[in-house]
């Protein structure tokens, strides 16, 4: 069976599912209500339990992470050593200082020739 609920999201079902069936003990007379409240407690105080809801199946979602964080330091240089796998923190490096931008649009000017008239006196 595949978990969908993770580990905050158990304590939660298990806090809300405690309440629920302390309410339904203390607060209501035996009949629909009280079922109610003891059936929507068990039912997450059971999904808690066991690490899947049938609801988050049916609509793919999981609350569950699954990842590198979850891989211990021992398994990961175990596969790096497996695999030599290479890993090196890489370089630093400085940022170069950016350049500020000009505020001034630059325009394109046709360059124009003009013809001097060169007169001359008799």
């Amino acid at each position: 069976m595949y978990h969908n609920v993770g580990s905050f999201d158990r304590l939660l079902r298990t806090a809300i599912g405690i309440i629920l069936l302390a309410v339904g003990a203390t607060m209501f007379e035996p009949g629909v209500i009280m079922f109610v409240f003891y059936l929507v407690g068990l039912v997450l105080i059971m999904t808690a339990m066991v690490g899947w809801c049938p609801c988050y199946s049916m609509f793919g979602k999981s609350t569950r992470r699954v990842g590198i964080e979850k891989i211990s330091k021992r398994q990961i240089a175990a596969a790096v050593k497996e695999h030599k796998i290479d890993v090196k923190k890489p370089a630093s490096k400085k940022k170069a200082p950016k350049k500020k931008a000009s505020t001034k649009k630059k325009v394109e000017t046709k360059k124009t020739t003009k013809k001097k008239s060169v007169s001359k006196k008799n």
